[in-house]
């Protein structure tokens, strides 16, 4: 596991700095290199493009439920109890995020697969027709699925120094 999250902060690091982890030719490659971090580049403040909650949101699931390193691991190898196992952690982790920083509503009432009347004044961008759509209204149909909405979201106000596009920093253990 330790080794996918040091290839993804490589991928990340030679995708946003254009540099490449390969040793200079004539260089050795036995030495350490230095890295210096990187500042991010942004027409809007760095507080503005935090709060759009794209990035915090990545940085609390993997905070709180480690759901990037669960996402990024290759569970190939893994027996399905073993899945199972993280998966209820991360789960529970994970649900906690969002009841805690977000209020996430149903946009259709009905229950799936229950029938629906759909009029011409629906909203295209709520709602997805699919199927034997027609151009005449109201259109039947069944919910596949209720579809969710953000009702409020609740994201802290940020003061300091932060890099937006980071969701979790790196580790460097110092021997």
């Amino acid at each position: 596991m330790k080794r996918i999250i040091e290839a993804f902060g490589a991928f990340w690091y030679v995708l946003t700095t254009g540099k490449s982890l390969r040793p200079a030719p004539g260089d050795s490659g036995d030495k350490a290199e230095t890295i210096a971090p990187e500042k991010v580049k942004s027409t809007k403040s760095s507080s503005d493009k935090f709060n759009d909650g794209a990035v915090y949101t990545l940085l609390l699931l993997q905070r709180e439920g480690r759901l990037i390193d669960f996402l990024l691991e290759d569970v190939e190898n893994y027996r399905n109890d073993q899945i199972g196992a993280a998966v209820r952690q991360i789960h529970s982790n994970c649900q906690s995020v969002l009841n805690q920083h977000f209020a996430i509503g149903r946009i259709m009432p009905d229950k799936e697969c229950e029938s629906v009347s759909i009029e011409k004044s629906y909203d295209s961008l709520t709602i997805k027709l699919s199927g034997n759509v027609v151009d005449s209204y109201p259109q039947k149909g069944r919910v596949k699925h209720q579809g969710w909405k953000a009702c409020s979201i609740n994201f802290p106000t940020f003061s300091g120094q932060r890099n937006p596009s980071i969701i979790q920093t790196a580790e460097i253990e110092i021997e």
